[in-house]
């Protein structure tokens, strides 16, 4: 891919040319430009790589959600279609989202817009498709032992049984804070390109984590009133804590496979995954594990 900021101009051109004439360009990422014209503003994304291989499954996700009122829609190209093919690269526009990333006050308002979203993807029946992780971390206890995450794999083992025998459906896949927008009392959600078949609770669980971090107490107000937890794991704040553990190891994991296939891709991002897993840690031991 060249800068993205430079190749705006060509695919609007060829993907967009009923637009208006662009007045601004503005790169937000390597994989993210800002572009407004006369009357519209949007976002031009370069998709990741995993997404060429999930383009009808994206639009039927980006379709269902986009009639939701909650998340990001796609402008439709001239040739009917949401995502394009370019130079070897997969790219859509999206239109501009307002909102600010939540803050700790913004508990309340994401939990009830991600169990609206929830409510949107368990309608979307195409399936099942595997998180884009998912074939780098199988088996997740054994490659947790085998880079001395040794006390870590203990902890997932409530969260490995739960995930085997829960119930599934399309998930949003990458909750951090900077793919959710608060507005007022909604919040907003963008880059579905993580979506794929999983564990809704999980994903409660994670939203909560990245928000509140280890404060165990402010988690379980964030996902009270989700019915989806089994009775038989006990403790909900046990298995929340499991999750927790689970959700961030198995990216922390990715990065070191990949890692020692030699691509340093997501090196950048270890440190910081390091950090996110022991405040896991700490939250799953707060919640008595």
């Amino acid at each position: 891919m060249g800068s993205l900021e430079k190749l705006v101009p060509t695919l609007l051109n060829r993907f967009y040319p009923h637009l208006a004439s662009v007045e601004e360009v503005r790169l937000l990422t390597a994989r993210a430009c800002f572009v407004c014209g006369f009357g519209w503003e949007g976002v031009f994304k370069y998709h990741a790589d995993w997404a060429f291989d999930r383009v009808p499954f994206m639009e039927e996700v980006y379709q269902a959600v986009s009639e939701s009122g909650i998340a990001s829609t796609l402008y439709l190209g001239a040739d009917g279609q949401l995502f394009h093919q370019f130079e070897g690269g997969l790219y859509s526009l999206q239109r501009m989202v307002a909102g600010k990333p939540p803050t700790i006050s913004d508990g309340e308002t994401v939990a009830v817009s991600l169990a609206d979203l929830h409510a949107v993807l368990a309608r979307v029946s195409f399936g099942p498709i595997e998180h884009h992780l998912r074939p780098v971390t199988r088996g997740l206890l054994e490659r947790a032992h085998g880079y001395g995450l040794k006390a870590e794999a203990k902890v997932i083992e409530f969260a490995d049984e739960y995930l085997r025998n829960s119930p599934v459906q399309i998930v949003h896949g990458d909750l951090h804070p900077g793919n959710i927008l608060v507005n007022g009392d909604k919040a907003m959600f963008i880059d579905f390109d993580s979506a794929h078949t999983g564990n809704s609770f999980q994903e409660f669980v994670l939203a909560a984590f990245r928000l509140y971090g280890a404060d165990c107490d402010s988690v379980m107000r964030f996902i009270e009133g989700c019915e989806m937890f089994p009775a038989q794991f006990g403790k909900q704040s046990i298995l929340m804590g499991s999750l927790a553990v689970h959700g961030i190891m198995r990216r922390l994991v990715f990065i070191l496979s990949e890692r020692e296939r030699g691509i340093t891709s997501w090196v950048d991002d270890l440190e910081n995954q390091r950090y996110l897993l022991s405040e896991a840690m700490r939250l799953a031991e707060s919640a008595g594990l």
